[in-house]
């Protein structure tokens, strides 16, 4: 197995995540040196995109609380299913970017299902629910107004991310820290992990909420 892990930069982001970027684009060469970061915050802290702004790529970078007149990858956008394709397209995101990044503490794996109908971006990075047993396909209900109240009741577990991935396309080759995961274009790689993450309880814990099973939400149409 490729030790996509091996260290190559930290700087902006929040563990590991610019070193197994670096690895996993040293690798497979994406045709576009384009990334989308889908929950960039203000761009830069814990960031998983400046790294590559820095570096020359062409950049869309979108989130709801923040706008950066100075910069103009940044955008201030609310995305959901419902609109995130035309929110991308508005701002020119090519069909094949190079990395698609998503972190928006909620509503992430109905986003990026909606995102990969559309778009074919080469790698995909993603934040998972670690508090979750990794083996469980959880995921909140659909809410587009969903803001994240601190609690564990939040995005999805591994397997309801691996389940949409797969259904799509992607392998699945790497986890890290019990919070990301990475996936890349299965036509590239028949490579895929089968290692589970480990259940980490880093938010509280809220047992009034239901979470709904990916199997049953998300289906190849």
């Amino acid at each position: 197995m490729t030790n996509w892990s091996l260290f190559r930069a930290k700087k902006y982001s929040q563990t590991d995540e610019e070193s197994v970027l670096i690895n996993l684009v040293d690798h497979f060469s994406p045709q576009n040196r384009y990334i989308v970061d889908i929950g960039a915050g203000d761009g830069a802290y814990l960031s998983n995109s400046l790294i590559f702004v820095e570096s020359g790529w062409e950049a869309c970078r979108i989130d709801s609380n923040h706008c950066n007149e100075s910069d103009s990858t940044m955008h201030k956008e609310l995305i959901t299913q419902e609109n995130a394709c035309s929110i991308l397209s508005k701002y020119n995101v090519p069909y094949r970017p190079g990395i698609l990044s998503i972190d928006i503490d909620g509503i992430d794996l109905y986003v990026l299902n909606s995102v990969l109908k559309s778009f074919r971006p080469t790698i995909v990075v993603f934040e998972f629910n670690g508090c979750l047993d990794a083996d469980e396909f959880n995921v909140i209900a659909y809410d587009d107004s969903f803001t994240w109240d601190g609690s564990d009741y939040y995005g999805a577990s591994w397997s309801a991310f691996v389940h949409v991935l797969s259904m799509h396309g992607y392998s699945v080759v790497h986890h890290s820290g019990s919070l990301n995961g990475y996936a890349v274009d299965g036509a590239l790689i028949p490579e895929r992990i089968d290692r589970m993450p480990e259940r980490v309880q880093y938010h509280r814990h809220d047992e009034s909420r239901m979470w709904l099973d990916a199997r049953d939400v998300f289906s190849p149409w």
